[in-house]
């Protein structure tokens, strides 16, 4: 967290470790960084007076930087820590439900495959009939046809 003199650019000379730009470099603890690589925390800057460090003095202020940093890491840990349990818990009611769909999917499934075997079997049955019908009627118009031409 870079720490900001409002009333402008601060002399390089006030305090070693101060930019020309008057910011305070940023303290980076490597304890609390993020777990998922490729992720950048958003620096967020404090804007100070003249008057402050003036007022409480260089040690005093960066004292009080440094607890806020901690302060800031600490809830930035706690915060991760408690979305990590959550995603947890959210990706275990996730997977239930979708075992749940799973299981009620195959049995429909299984379900839908039992009337469609009832279905064609029934189509077969209709088939049979109707093609031994025709046959009937073919071979009974060929003896016909046979009878008539032969003369019987």
């Amino acid at each position: 967290m870079g720490i900001a003199v409002a009333g402008g650019a601060r002399p390089s000379n006030a305090h070693p470790g101060v930019h020309r730009d008057g910011t305070l470099p940023q303290r980076i603890d490597y304890r609390v960084r993020p777990s998922v690589p490729y992720t950048r925390d958003m620096p967020v800057t404090a804007r100070l007076s003249r008057d402050f460090y003036d007022r409480f003095g260089e040690k005093v202020v960066d004292e009080l930087v440094g607890l806020l940093n901690d302060m800031d890491a600490t809830f930035r840990a706690e915060l991760r820590e408690l979305n990590e349990r959550n995603f947890q818990r959210f990706e275990a009611k996730l997977e239930e439900r979708v075992g749940g769909l799973d299981a009620a999917l195959r049995t429909e499934m299984a379900n839908l495959r039992a009337e469609l075997r009832t279905e064609i079997a029934n189509v077969k049955a209709d088939l049979i009939k109707w093609m031994f019908l025709f046959w009937l009627g073919t071979v009974a118009t060929m003896l016909g046809f046979g009878r008539l031409l032969l003369g019987v």
